[in-house]
């Protein structure tokens, strides 16, 4: 199962830090919290205010790990964090 995220930020000098964040906390995630198998993420290249800014994707274990992970205090609290760096949109794709 992938679970695919698009990330938009209000400040684009703030793309850098949350990929930071991102490693941070995934490499945790996936270390810790046994549904994550993998994931990668990519800041985009293109400076334009219709894209989004990061995409990440999460492969988990199986489709019945996705609400562990979503409900997961960890992955709560990043997104809490991102928030803070200016996250002003995401959108989101499991497949």
């Amino acid at each position: 199962m992938k679970h695919i995220v698009l990330f938009k930020f209000e400040d684009k000098s703030n793309v850098q830090e949350a990929g930071s964040l991102l490693k941070e906390v995934y490499e945790k995630l996936k270390n810790e919290h046994r549904v994550i198998v993998d994931y990668d993420f990519k800041a985009n290249c293109l400076d334009n205010d219709s894209n989004m800014d990061i995409i990440l994707f999460v492969e988990l274990v199986s489709e019945a790990a996705l609400p562990v992970y979503i409900n997961h205090d960890e992955h709560k609290l990043f997104l809490e964090r991102f928030k803070g760096l200016g996250l002003i949109a995401k959108s989101v794709i499991d497949i």
